[in-house]
């Protein structure tokens, strides 16, 4: 059995089979439930629990093009709340979590 490699620059090589595609990287906005609570991609140490998800909830947007027309998640960390467009919530999740 043949390994694929493929180069990064200033990274080396490495073998196709460690790649993580797009689709196995985030949540789908889809599967985000209110009252759960989500680890982080990465070390999964930081934790959100979703307190709503609304079309009536309204963020500040920076950006130069129009406001995404998607739902807004309101979630709590660390004892603050904040909030976040689904698609970006969807986007850092890696896994549903205990609520503890």
């Amino acid at each position: 059995m043949s390994v694929i490699t493929a180069t990064i620059k200033d990274f080396g090589s490495l073998p196709i089979s460690n790649w993580v595609t797009a689709t196995e990287q985030f949540m789908k906005p889809a599967a985000i439930q209110v009252g759960k609570t989500y680890c982080n991609r990465g070390a999964g140490r930081t934790r959100r629990t979703v307190l709503e998800i609304s079309d009536k909830l309204k963020i500040n947007w920076y950006g130069s093009g129009p406001r995404p027309d998607e739902p807004v998640v309101r979630y709590a960390q660390n004892g603050t709340e904040n909030t976040l467009y689904l698609s970006s919530f969807a986007s850092w999740c890696g896994k549903e979590c205990s609520d503890q």
